[in-house]
């Protein structure tokens, strides 16, 4: 149907109206669904109230998963399905690829510039960098001494 203005008008003004709908919805931070009135919405974007039904589609259809009611007087968003997903990794897919990226390190780096990269830009700790298996221990760091020698009873060393 394109190439009638007064189609891609009206898509449009449904587009917007469902940008804003989207929009107000992921920052309400209220109890409760998030509820916007058909009648203002329709009077914000220049629409009839009848497109209701299709605006409550076209939400459902940019964010597959997302509940949706479209009742006579509102459109009704729930807020557990408003906000996208927290991207997560399962355990043992995060242990492959923390493998492989140890791996890669290892490959590319030896000895002191090894431990430095394990140590103070991926933040492990000696023990961790042992119980991956690298050899490194000649650079593991000592206990910290105190800043004071030692005193014997009676005096200074």
């Amino acid at each position: 149907m394109s190439g009638y203005n007064c189609v891609d008008e009206l898509m449009r003004k449904l587009s917007a109206a469902v940008d804003s709908v989207e929009s107000r919805a992921k920052a309400y931070t209220g109890k409760g669904p998030y509820r916007v009135l058909i009648d203002d919405l329709a009077e914000e974007h220049g629409l009839d109230r009848q497109y209701a039904p299709l605006l409550g589609a076209m939400l459902r259809e940019r964010r597959p998963g997302m509940d949706v009611d479209v009742f006579e007087d509102e459109i009704m968003l729930y807020a557990d399905t408003i906000h996208e997903p927290a991207f997560s990794i399962a355990p043992e897919r995060a242990a492959k690829l923390l493998d492989s990226a140890l791996d890669f390190i290892g490959e590319i780096s030896i000895g002191f510039e090894l431990y430095d990269i394990l140590k103070n830009t991926v933040g492990m700790t000696d023990d961790e960098i042992k119980a991956t298996g690298f050899e490194l221990s000649e650079y593991f760091e000592e206990p910290e001494q105190g800043l004071y020698p030692q005193m014997e009873q009676g005096g200074m060393m």
